[in-house]
């Protein structure tokens, strides 16, 4: 196979440069952290700094302000942005007290000596040498998030706090910024097919830079086949040597070829290893998968398929088995009846160029046991040819069934679609198949299933990419029509990337299946409410599609309640519903328009769980892929509920408006009156045993209650109402029902409400009206309301 490489130059602009240290610190200062007294390593106190300048670290130096009883209880780490940990302050110091302290490489240790006044950070006054040295971070990234943790280590009873937090930064000297990108991104690969890999180093400046290596070792799903590019590339090892210098501005690219592995992982991640200058956003050999030093290319390993991807959907396909049938040495054009099916076969095109050779059995095509596709033994109909140039080609037609009409669905096999590279013996032919499928004169979509030694350049277009062997499958593709088609078209040829005389290529047919028209039904059913209260109704829905190709005739399914439901109403689309036996009589379900059965029944049982099974349990013919009335198949469907046992459940919610009975548009001041309305509902599914309510009503602190005719002479003439909202059963007697509390505690009872307000006047010592309506409070749907209204007046001082 020939590879043509296209490469485009990149002008990046850049002119190198020199590179300044520089030097700058960055503070938390504000806010203090507790510690905690024997905490370690429990509890921290912490604080953060997060830094956006740009640059790697040169040197580092870290200052430190905090309280404490005894300095040599205490753990002091650093976390860099990148994850380095370090314990730079490890029990040091003995019993002296506090720190303020600039921590740098080479200075003495911390002391038990005192330490300078905590009302300002002591910086270059107190330099002492850290207990672990900071140089463990000189190279890694400045931007980002560090924290300072401090602990307790005993359990003395010393505390104290971090005050403050400062880093002291120098920046590394001279820097490039390298970066890797890698194509191809992504791919799928079965075993033995080749990937090409682009890997792509870019130096983005502003340093010249030398030095450079790059970790490219494979992962273990792939093996290497050859390399082309820049420097020099260790196979074994997978590092990639780039010598010389690598200008600001310019690139380096390594091609490494692969061959995919039957397992293993696949995912090739290639890091820079090395490099004589720091790098501004990276950092060499760190494997942190954020940097742009480091890139992955996806690689998915798959096995290949030694047989259909998934078998067609109808029960049992007619079969084409070419061990049953015959087809004369060098015939183009045979037809077959198999179970009263009709299928034709011709060949056509650059006929002239089939080949007779003793050796595949005489003139193709031909019944041939040469191919087997990797199974123990298969017949094929095999064809031969030696095309002169690249651009013959040899043309295979299939014909199913009527005209117009056709199957309901076709798949089958074909042997040793591959590649032979040999050059040397101008046989390097490329098989290529493109395959089209119709209903009358309207395409029809198809899968194509490839192996190890093909793959797809369009849906219905295979090519070889590798060689195989004849008794293997590595060259087998499976090709699937699911759906109505009654022609098949194939173009066998070579890919354009062959020399003038390709030499001697063959492929084989392997066993047809065949779906013929059939119906397919299936039965879906759901419920409106799967949680249902008992005594309330639900509605089952039941819709029956047909995805075959044939419409289905004198379809009945069965649908009868289980015991805990009551049949109420039944709503069906087409056909009649009898709730006796549970009969729902369809009648013909055609592909385009699914019928549906809405049933509403009654939940009748008390509590529990209540399966409703349907199923078509009587259609006319065979159906693709389920059989009426056997208890299973996706012609049947089942609908649990479970029943939510009987409670009550009481919502209360109080309201106020102004009194205003002449519409004069008064507002809610001092010396007007309001009227208050508890409203009470029943929202569950039983009802509240008679006399059982009990409600109280705290009154508002300076608001008085009025004891008088709450709508001043109009339909009411007590002072507290009670309005209903449905059919709540309740009532309430002024007199026997309603009672009043002057008393600091809510009373518990009715008898506890023995206060008497003054009669039609406000009454300011009322505190409690207490609210005992007469019957049971019933459960309705929709749910039924009381309301509780009394009056009162917002004082005027």
């Amino acid at each position: 196979m020939i590879r043509l490489l296209i490469f485009v130059s990149v002008l990046f602009g850049m002119v190198s440069s020199a590179f300044a240290q520089t030097s700058f610190t960055r503070s938390n200062t504000s806010g203090t952290s507790n510690i905690v007294d024997d905490g370690c390593f429990a509890s921290f106190a912490t604080k953060n700094i997060v830094v956006s300048d740009a640059g790697n670290i040169g040197n580092l130096d870290v200052g430190i302000v905090a309280d404490h009883d005894y300095r040599g209880a205490l753990q002091v780490q650093l976390i860099s942005p990148s994850g380095t940990n370090r314990t730079i302050i490890n029990g040091v110091g003995g019993p002296a007290q506090d720190l303020n302290v600039r921590l740098r490489d080479g200075e003495t240790a911390i002391a038990g000596t005192t330490h300078p006044p905590l009302t300002s950070y002591a910086d270059v006054a107190n330099l002492r040498g850290p207990s672990n040295p900071l140089s463990a971070y000189n190279g890694e990234i400045i931007a980002g998030t560090w924290q300072l943790r401090i602990c307790d280590s005993d359990g003395f009873g010393d505390v104290g706090s971090l005050r403050e937090f400062y880093l002291h930064f120098t920046t590394a000297g001279p820097q490039a910024d390298l970066s890797l990108a890698m194509t191809p991104s992504t791919a799928i690969r079965s075993p033995g097919q080749q990937t090409e890999f682009n890997i792509i180093l870019s130096n983005d400046g502003p340093e010249d830079v030398s030095g450079v290596t790059v970790d490219a070792s494979l992962p273990t799903g792939l093996s290497y086949v050859s390399d082309n590019g820049g420097g020099t590339y260790d196979s074994a090892s997978g590092l990639w040597t780039i010598p010389g210098t690598i200008a600001a501005g310019t690139l380096r690219t390594l091609r490494v070829v692969t061959s995919a592995q039957a397992s293993g992982s696949g995912d090739y991640t290639v890091e820079i290893a090395s490099a004589s200058l720091g790098d501004p956003d990276s950092t060499p050999n760190n494997g942190a998968a954020g940097e742009d030093d480091i890139v992955t290319a996806n690689i998915s390993l798959v096995a290949p398929p030694a047989a259909p991807p998934s078998p067609l959907s109808c029960n049992a396909p007619t079969q084409v088995n070419w061990t049953q049938q015959s087809w004369p040495a060098g015939s183009l054009s045979e037809d077959f009846i198999v179970n009263g099916l009709d299928v034709g076969i011709d060949f056509a095109g650059d006929t002239g160029f089939l080949v007779n050779n003793p050796a595949f059995g005489g003139q193709t095509p031909l019944l041939s046991g040469l191919l087997t596709g990797g199974q123990a033994a298969a017949t094929s109909l095999l064809y031969v040819v030696n095309f002169d140039n690249s651009s013959r080609q040899l043309d295979f037609e299939m014909t199913f069934g009527v005209p117009g009409e056709g199957v309901g669905a076709v798949q089958f096999g074909m042997f040793d679609v591959d590649e032979n590279p040999d050059l040397s013996a101008n046989a390097n032919f490329i098989d290529r198949v493109e395959i089209k499928a119709f209903l009358g004169a309207t395409p029809v979509p198809i899968v194509i299933t490839t192996s190890a030694a093909n793959t797809l350049d369009n849906p219905e277009r295979v090519i070889g990419i590798a060689e195989s062997d004849s008794p293997t499958s590595d060259g087998n593709i499976w090709v699937t029509i699911d759906q109505p088609i009654d022609r098949l078209t194939m173009i066998y040829d070579n890919d354009p990337a062959v020399n003038a005389d390709p030499g001697q290529q063959g492929v084989s047919l392997y066993t047809l299946d065949i779906c013929e028209l059939m119906p397919d039904l299936e039965l879906s059913k759901t419920v409106d409410n799967d949680a249902p209260a008992s005594g309330s109704n639900i509605v089952y829905t039941l819709s029956l599609t047909n995805d075959g190709s044939l419409e289905a005739t004198n379809v009945q399914v069965t649908d009868l309640l289980p015991a805990g439901l009551s049949f109420v109403s039944a709503a069906p689309s087409q056909g009649s519903y009898d709730e006796v036996t549970g009969l729902w009589d369809v009648g013909t379900v055609s592909t385009t328009s699914p019928p549906s059965l809405a049933i509403t029944a009654q939940v009748t049982a008390a509590s529990g769980t209540i399966t409703n099974f349907a199923e078509v349990t009587s259609a006319d013919g065979e159906d693709m892929d389920s059989t009426p009335n056997d208890g299973a198949g996706d012609d049947a469907a089942s609908q649990d509920i479970n029943v939510a046992p009987a409670a009550p459940e009481l919502l209360s919610v109080k309201s106020v408006e102004v009194y205003d009975p002449n519409n004069e548009g008064l507002y809610a001041v001092p010396g007007n009156d309001v009227i208050y309305s508890i409203s009470v509902t029943n929202s569950g599914n039983i009802a509240i045993d008679a006399g059982s309510i009990f409600l109280v009503d705290n009154f508002p602190a300076d608001i008085v209650f009025y004891n008088g005719d709450i709508d001043d002479a109009g339909p009411e003439s007590d002072a507290v109402i009670m309005e209903t909202v449905g059919t709540p059963g309740l009532t309430l007697n002024f007199a026997a029902d309603v009672g009043f509390s002057d008393g600091a505690t809510a009373p518990t009872s009715l008898a506890g409400c023995s206060y008497n307000p003054a009669v039609n006047s406000y009454d300011p010592a009322v505190r409690y009206i207490c609210f005992a309506p007469q019957g049971a409070f019933q459960a309705t749907d929709p749910d039924s309301t009381v309301i509780f209204k009394f009056r009162a007046r917002i004082p005027s001082n």
